[in-house]
């Protein structure tokens, strides 16, 4: 036996590549910008003397080195000097009219000469300005949707090892197994903000993340009889993630700094608090949050294979005990939502508290419409266990016809916390409650009143039985044709982690709530009055206090996991010239999905509003979805150097599992209306009604017209050359249109949809714009929007790549490859998404493009 090895290359360079895509028309300099990755195998007898003659004993070494730098261009809007100095007499809005400015301070009136007074925007007694000096200045004018561009460079380094060793014992045992080892280290500006030290010294918030994870396995193989075989085998893997922002790694308490009270102030958790503009456009400050995870799976599980016949019948069954260690915080620093509404509700001086009308001055006066902060809790230590039984048969019952049919069952222990560190909501059948109650009995928690216990928060779900059909036939014995079909039922085994997730950080383990700002409190103070606390300080004259709950988060204790009946029939023949033909329809049916709602909530300006506690999300699974597709595809398989594929598929999917979201808003996939969930019926995030993929590749010198006959330096130089290239076309995935208010009740923005006026979505008011503004309205009061959720089309898909290849061989077991690969190889922009947010400054415009072309080139020496 001898060993076999091979040495590889792939290099990329900015000089290759083209520049980002200016989503402004900027002439914004390109990214400089390298990538490399090397890849090294060995493989072949392993030999130890006097232990290991490499007879029986065999290995393969892997290794895989990375080192990019990245280059992209970050666009945003941010303040102006004008606007910063409290001058909005230039401000205007969507449609681009004139904006005015009121006085939340005096009954509302407009501020003279659409201006802030200077006194008011005193950075001493209002240090949360000192914010603003994060955000660079413009670098370009001419537009009110878009002022600043710039590239920016990440950096990621990484490394993988791996390694296999099979030892072949005697006739009836062998052993193998496996260790692979992976650190990677990756740098990342945060958005297009900087830290200045002077006016020449800025830099950009740069964000860091280490990894390490180790993975090892044992597999034994041992033949009973020759038509009995069992495979025992074990599985460890352990990783460690660290993300460190900006701050915490200078050490700066920048919101601290900023005056504002209520928040973490621990160093882990030193930046700035999330600020977000919800209509000007404004970029959003804010940083990553610190995180440590260490997480740890090990797995035991035998299968056997038995051949009786025509049976060959797989059965077995796995164990899996999972560890999830954090030390993170939801939002430790605060998050403060501006909007220029604030909520209408009557102060102790009989003032309303309206907004002024524009979401930035709202800052400069410190008024947010919502805050929220979670902290407290950070270290948890998540526990699962996993348990899977399955027999399947494989029936070949004749020449023509054959059956596979078998029966899988799961079962999840719900995630708990080691120190049975967990919060749910006990909140009755009719919402009328909502009582905290936990894991393990608190008597004297550190935040909130005391937590009682009634047992598990989540009842286990023992129902995952999953049976599996599928039939191969061939009804003409002369004849290619092939019928194929499936049915089978598949859970959803991967929600419990998530949702422990959320529980852990709840009042009263931590200090949370999710509030609209009702009296005029400030960013400085606002954290410092979570609703439900008893006694408020003076400043907090929080109105029905005792109808909202500090918790933000609920779960159905009997949640059901999902599941999805999927079924397909398809039907392949062969045709001439090497050509075969599928038609195939597929379906799926689900059930049991995730549904997020907002109990006891209500539209703006609703008289009679409900009655009972608000102010959290709850989380059952009510949803239902559906998916039909039908698809016809052609190929050519490899002849005269040519081979190809061509695929159309048309499909359309539905469902209301608003838990699930849709791109573009939705409040995170938070249904609008709690008493309507069926109004959430739409188009699935994922609905591309039609998509075409082509790929086609050609290799030169095969048949005598492909150049076969070709020699001397014509041959060297042109045979034996692989080209493939591949096409993909298809409609835009569904977007949905939201208002960006506060859900009544709640301090949650984002869930609210508009009301439809019947002017067309896509007509071009707007010169750059995708979707017409003016079929959109703000709905009256006491309204919900009428408009469904995912109505809106997004931006169609395109992409063609392109690679070459050549294998050169230099000897008998020598060879060397070439290869060359370019993706978006036309260099088409293609835009990804665009902005739904009614009332914003850049609604209906393109928020992100995908990648220009990138050329890479390959160099892999075998032996």
């Amino acid at each position: 036996m001898t060993y076999t090895g091979n040495l590889a290359f792939i290099l990329d360079n900015s000089a290759l590549d083209a520049k980002s895509y200016s989503l402004t028309g900027q002439n914004t300099a390109k990214a400089a910008y390298a990538k490399s990755r090397m890849t090294a195998m060995i493989g072949g007898p392993l030999k130890i003397p006097h232990l290991l003659s490499g007879q029986h004993t065999t290995f393969t070494l892997n290794y895989q080195l990375t080192r990019n730098r990245n280059g992209n261009t970050v666009t945003g809007l941010v303040p102006t000097a004008a606007e910063l100095g409290g001058d909005f007499s230039k401000a205007v809005n969507q449609q681009g009219t004139p904006v005015t400015i009121f006085d939340p301070q005096n009954n509302g009136a407009a501020f003279p000469n659409n201006m802030i007074p200077q006194s008011r925007l005193d950075p001493t007694n209002s240090p949360y300005l000192n914010l603003l000096k994060y955000y660079p200045a413009p670098n370009f004018t001419g537009s009110t949707r878009y002022n600043y561009q710039a590239p920016i460079v990440g950096i990621t380094n990484q490394d993988n090892i791996n390694t296999r060793i099979s030892e072949t014992i005697n006739a009836k045992n062998q052993i193998s197994g496996g260790f692979s080892y992976q650190r990677s280290n990756t740098s990342s500006p945060y958005s297009l903000f900087q830290a200045c030290n002077g006016a020449s010294a800025c830099q950009p918030f740069t964000d860091s993340t280490a990894m390490t994870g180790i993975n090892a396995n044992i597999n034994w193989s041992y033949h009973f009889t020759t038509r009995l075989i069992s495979n025992l085998r074990y599985q460890f893997s352990r990783s460690a993630t660290n993300a460190t922002p900006y701050f915490v790694a200078n050490n700066t308490n920048v919101s601290g700094l900023a005056g504002i009270a209520g928040n973490d102030q621990a160093s882990q958790f030193y930046g700035p608090p999330s600020l977000s503009f919800q209509g000007s456009g404004i970029t959003g400050l804010g940083d990553g949050q610190y995180s440590r995870n260490h997480n740890q799976t090990s797995a035991v599980g035998d299968s056997f294979i038995f051949i009786k016949g025509l049976h060959n019948i797989t059965f077995g069954g796995d164990f899996r005990r999972q560890q999830f260690n954090q030390f993170a915080e939801q939002n430790a620093r605060g998050q403060f939502v501006f909007n220029g509404t604030l909520t209408a509700n009557p102060l102790a001086n009989g003032l309303t508290a309206t907004g002024t009308g524009y979401d930035l001055a709202d800052f400069l006066l410190g008024y947010p419409d919502t805050a929220s902060i979670a902290y407290g809790n950070a270290d948890k230590y998540f526990r699962a266990d996993w348990f899977d039984l399955l027999v399947n048969d494989d029936w070949r019952i004749t020449t023509k016809v054959s059956l596979n049919y078998g029966l899988r069952w799961d079962y999840q222990v719900p995630a708990n916390e080691k120190y049975g560190r967990l919060v749910n909501l006990n909140t009755g059948a009719d919402f009328s409650a909502a009582a905290a109650i936990c894991a393990t009995a608190i008597a004297n928690p550190k935040y909130g009143e005391p937590c009682p216990s009634n047992g598990s928060l989540l009842h286990s779900d023992w129902h995952e039985f999953q049976p599996r059909f599928g039939v191969a036939y061939r009804p003409f014995t002369k004849h290619s044709t092939r019928i194929n079909a499936g049915y089978g039922i598949y859970f959803n085994t991967s929600v419990y982690q998530g949702y422990a997730s959320l529980m852990a950080q709840q009042s009263p383990l931590s200090y949370t709530f999710t509030a609209a700002n009702a009296n005029l409190l400030t960013v400085q103070n606002i954290l410092t009055c979570p609703p439900g606390q008893s006694p408020l300080p003076a400043y907090c004259k929080q109105s029905a206090a005792s109808l909202t709950v500090s918790n933000t988060y609920a779960v159905d204790p009997d949640f059901r996991l999902g599941y999805v009946q999927a079924w397909q029939v398809s039907v392949q023949q062969s045709l001439k010239a090497a050509l075969v033909a599928t038609f195939a329809y597929n379906g799926n049916k689900g059930t049991h999905q995730p549904q997020t709602f907002l109990p006891n909530t209500y539209p703006t300006g609703t008289v009679n509003a409900p009655s009972g506690p608000a102010g959290y999300q709850y989380q059952t699974t009510f949803a239902n979805s559906s998916y039909n597709s039908g698809s016809a595809q052609l190929q050519r398989r490899f002849r005269s150097g040519f081979s190809g594929n061509l695929m159309y598929i048309y499909a359309h999917a539905i469902d209301d599992a608003a838990g699930v979201g849709g791109r573009g808003g939705g409040g995170g996939g938070i249904a609008q209306n709690w008493l309507d969930l069926a109004a959430e019926r739409s188009r699935s995030s994922y609905d591309q009604r039609q998509r075409v993929n082509m790929q086609m590749q050609y290799s030169t010198g095969v048949g005598t017209r492909g150049g076969t006959l070709l020699n001397g330096w014509k041959g060297t130089l042109l045979k034996d050359w692989t080209i493939t290239t591949n096409l993909g076309v298809g409609t835009g995935l569904p977007l949905s249109a939201i208002v960006p208010s506060t859900t009544r009740g709640t301090g949650i923005t984002g869930t609210l949809r508009p009301n439809l006026t019947g002017l067309s979505i896509y007509t071009n008011t707007i010169a750059g714009s995708n979707l017409n503004p003016l079929a959109f309205a703000v709905p009256g009061a006491g309204e919900w929007g009428d408009a469904g959720r995912n109505i809106i089309t997004g931006p169609g898909q395109f992409s063609l790549n392109a690679s070459a290849g050549r294998t050169f061989r230099l000897g008998e077991r020598k060879n060397v490859d070439i290869r060359f690969d370019s993706t978006n190889m036309l260099n088409h922009p293609v835009v990804t998404n665009w902005n739904t947010t009614v009332g914003n400054a850049q609604f209906g415009f393109p928020t992100s493009v995908g990648a220009m072309r990138s050329f890479n080139a390959t160099l892999r020496f075998h032996f």
